[in-house]
């Protein structure tokens, strides 16, 4: 069970929303507005839009690195204006604000982690709440509250049903010398994240890609192990085999995308 969470004044934006418009500035501002001196860092605003698989693995990624009484803002919300619910995540003594769409799936969540229901405004506040931006009118007001200790997560219900999950895609073992896997995210670089973790590819001699060009995939320690342009296979800051061309984009070379199957040979 997670203990008490004690707020710290941190809050983290995580969001698909860019930063050529208004809308990263308009959470902020909502956030400042309740409280001018909370902190706020943003995680990412890149995250590709409508994609709550990446953002699911990025929020992955980040959570272990922040402190105790963090809160995390979290809004890639295709489905906003629905019926879907709002919801609140304490784990490790940190918050994730987010909607109930799975992008907390991969947070490594347990049972016995509380998730709360953030309520819908009610009357007056209803008619504010616009049907297309609730990071500005839901998310990042809740966010504030809870950072700034004026909300009290114990005056809050729990989340009423279980809340949405994708499930992270396990590498199957087809022999003893054969794991197929997938790619799970691609990063800025082109990198291609797999689900290939550090303890199966011990023994890798080469990867294998379902491609229309014809490559040579070799198993490297670090990026100095192989000459510009040549692909490689390596284990990555995530703990995660990635795939990559050295300073170059591998997933444009090899016109791989999320999901696209890979095989790891021993």
């Amino acid at each position: 069970m997670s203990t008490s969470f004690q707020p710290n004044g941190i809050i983290t934006l995580l969001t698909d929303f860019g930063t050529q418009d208004a809308y990263v500035g308009a959470m902020k501002g909502v956030i400042l507005s309740h409280h001018d001196q909370l902190r706020i860092h943003d995680l990412s605003h890149e995250i590709p839009a409508q994609n709550i698989r990446h953002g699911a693995f990025v929020l992955k990624d980040l959570l272990p690195w922040f402190p105790a009484g963090t809160v995390h803002c979290c809004v890639i919300d295709p489905g906003v204006g629905s019926s879907r619910s709002a919801l609140i995540l304490q784990i490790r003594d940190q918050l994730v604000v987010a909607p109930d769409n799975g992008l907390i799936s991969w947070t490594g969540y347990q049972p016995t982690d509380p998730i709360y229901e953030i309520p819908m405004p009610q009357g007056e506040k209803a008619t504010k709440l616009s049907s297309t931006f609730h990071g500005r009118d839901l998310f990042a007001p809740m966010a504030a509250a809870l950072a700034s200790g004026a909300q009290k997560l114990n005056q809050l219900s729990l989340l009423p049903e279980l809340p949405v999950h994708i499930s992270w895609p396990d590498p199957q073992k087809q022999s003893e010398t054969v794991f197929k896997g997938e790619v799970v995210c691609i990063d800025s670089f082109g990198n291609c994240i797999t689900n290939i973790t550090e303890e199966d590819f011990q023994n890798a001699k080469r990867v294998e890609v379902k491609s229309n060009v014809s490559v040579s995939i070799r198993c490297v320690q670090t990026y100095s192990d192989a000459d510009d342009g040549d692909f490689i296979a390596l284990i990555g800051s995530s703990g995660l085999m990635e795939i990559s061309s050295v300073n170059s984009n591998a997933a444009k070379k090899l016109n791989l995308g999320c999901t696209s199957e890979i095989k790891l040979l021993c």
